[in-house]
């Protein structure tokens, strides 16, 4: 079977029997493995190519900004500290020395902000640019937020602001304006180029030990939403959609559903909180539902309620 027959989802799954199973973080966004006394080590690695990962006009800063955004942000939506971070680049032998030194600069003024130092990595000659991130952090095992973790009643929670990315993809690449006025979209694109994922503001949150479960959001609100659905084996009814308030006040209805839902690249978290520490929300968040017995997402509004599909960004789909 080519691997275009299958979808990502399906590859991963014949290879997961290949993964050595970890007592903590099964199938979750960063592995875990024993460290030191009471305290997971947490280590992710993503990877970033520039002919299928990249929009027109993204500029290789940005680049490194986001090869650095998605692996630490899968460490920080577990509950952990990013440590530091490695970059192995691979470009062709003709690239420029500056292009290669505005990647390496995104991704540690990236970092920087947070505190996760860049640790060095490798260097590369390929037809591509490949560009691979792996973080490294850590968290008390006390304090580690699985995907699994949402009990029925608990609230479910994300940033109030989504839209933007999938309005700046889809204009970027098929020239769809949607309407909205220039103005807007260059806001959307620049979403896209240089997301804003509230990993500072999650990381505070974090410390209540009142988030029950979690996923970072980079492949679409209503894909991670199954994620944690499936994981934690409830059902998620979402009654409020996140869309961000430039978007409500500009966007046709008719787009208001599939923008939240089916976007993407937004690299935010998306999680599950008691329902008595709904107070402490920072106001960057927003409830947007609430876990319950069943299976599935569900959406909920006007007194009626429609499926939402487990639809996102996969690789090797035809």
């Amino acid at each position: 079977m080519r691997l275009n027959d299958l979808g990502e989802d399906e590859v991963l799954r014949h290879l997961r029997n290949l993964v050595t199973k970890p007592s903590f973080l099964p199938n979750d966004d960063a592995s875990a493995i024993n460290g030191h006394d009471s305290e997971l080590l947490l280590l992710n690695v993503d990877g970033f190519v520039a002919s299928t990962d990249a929009p027109p006009g993204m500029s290789y800063h940005d680049f490194g900004q986001k090869a650095a955004l998605m692996a630490i942000s899968d460490i920080v939506v577990k509950g952990g500290k990013t440590l530091g971070f490695l970059l192995s680049v691979s470009v062709p032998s003709d690239f420029l020395l500056d292009d290669l030194k505005d990647i390496v600069r995104g991704a540690k003024e990236f970092a920087e902000p947070l505190g996760v130092a860049f640790l060095g990595g490798d260097l590369n000659q390929a037809e591509d640019i490949v560009i691979d991130a792996v973080a490294v952090g850590t968290v008390s095992k006390s304090r580690v937020i699985p995907r699994s973790g949402a009990r029925i009643g608990d609230a479910i929670v994300s940033p109030k602001w989504f839209g933007m990315t999938a309005i700046g993809l889809s204009y970027l690449l098929s020239g769809n304006d949607y309407g909205l006025p220039k103005k807007l979209l260059k806001m959307a694109v620049s979403e896209v180029y240089s997301p804003r994922p509230w990993i500072s503001e999650f990381m505070e949150l974090a410390k209540s030990g009142m988030i029950t479960g979690s996923i970072d959001s980079s492949d679409g609100l209503a894909k991670s939403l199954h994620h944690l659905a499936n994981a934690s084996k409830k059902q998620l009814v979402i009654t409020e959609l996140p869309l961000n308030p430039l978007l409500e006040r500009s966007l046709s209805q008719e787009y208001w559903f599939p923008v939240v839902f089916y976007g993407g690249e937004e690299f935010c978290p998306i999680f599950t909180i008691s329902p008595e520490a709904t107070d402490i929300l920072p106001s960057e968040f927003v409830v947007i539902g609430e876990v319950k017995k069943g299976k599935g997402v569900i959406f909920s509004a006007e007194g009626e309620s429609y499926e939402v599909l487990p639809e996102g960004w996969q690789h090797f789909e035809r």
